[in-house]
């Protein structure tokens, strides 16, 4: 029988000189295994969100668990070394090799073996489809390629949770396609997941559970199916049209 991975517990966020809490109140729980996606216009509080479960920012009210434990009450690092976090900006050290980028984390913050996770970490970059560049630079990588490294660099530290926040950004639409292979396949193994993305059509097709988030509050809560085609909430409908509008003009333009 699966756990709560994690729960909010009516958790705010006010930032200084904000008029308005960029997270208000939100209680939810995301069950081990689970993959759910967080849908909301810019601005809106998805990444606040992210952020404060991996304690890059501290609640101003509530408490959010982890597997059961109050995060406040435990050491940072501790609470990160569970959970591996990917974002736009992907991070890499310029001078050094892919492999050795993967590396340093394993190695250096959790003294494990490096041959043990530099077998991993081979292991995990012929899974992506980038062993032949272990031993390249970041530069001499796309996008979608350095992506794709930066998921293997967070899998690599074995974590229990990936929380993604909107990875494929900026990326060409062929490169999106290869990091939401990656991000489909560790779904499919049972990686318990949260991802904020604008990417609806993945959304729709691959998440348990679609939480749809407005002025930092949650403001519809369904499985994709329902939320895609049967909206409850007129922000709900509104938002989904603005998408559909996108996408329209984007095959136009195609």
């Amino acid at each position: 029988m699966s756990q709560t991975a994690i729960e909010f517990q009516n958790v705010t966020k006010q930032f200084d000189n904000a008029a308005l809490p960029s997270v208000d109140q939100v209680s939810l729980t995301i069950e081990e295994g689970e993959f759910i996606t967080i849908l909301g216009s810019s601005g809106s509080g998805k990444t606040t969100l992210l952020k404060m479960v991996n304690r890059l920012y501290e609640p101003t009210g509530g408490k959010i668990f982890l597997f059961g434990e109050d995060i406040s009450t435990v050491d940072v690092v501790k609470v990160r070394r569970r959970i591996g976090y990917v974002i736009q900006q992907i991070g890499l050290f310029p001078h050094m090799t892919i492999l050795d980028n993967i590396l340093l984390g394993p190695t250096k913050a959790q003294k494990r073996d490096s041959k043990e996770v530099k077998e991993m970490a081979v292991a995990l970059l012929k899974r992506v489809g980038l062993e032949e560049k272990k031993d390249a630079y970041p530069r001499q990588l796309s996008g979608g390629q350095k992506q794709r490294v930066a998921i293997v660099r967070s899998l690599c530290m074995n974590p229990e949770i990936m929380l993604f926040d909107e990875v494929t950004a900026a990326l060409d639409p062929e490169m999106v396609r290869e990091v939401l292979d990656v991000m489909l396949e560790l779904a499919k193994q049972g990686m318990t997941m949260a991802i904020v993305t604008h990417e609806m059509q993945f959304a729709k097709a691959v998440a348990d559970r679609v939480i749809f988030i407005d002025e930092g509050r949650i403001v519809e809560e369904n499985t994709p199916k329902e939320f895609f085609e049967h909206p409850q909430t007129e922000r709900a409908k509104k938002f989904l049209n603005m998408f559909n509008f996108e996408e329209m003009k984007k095959d136009e333009e195609i």
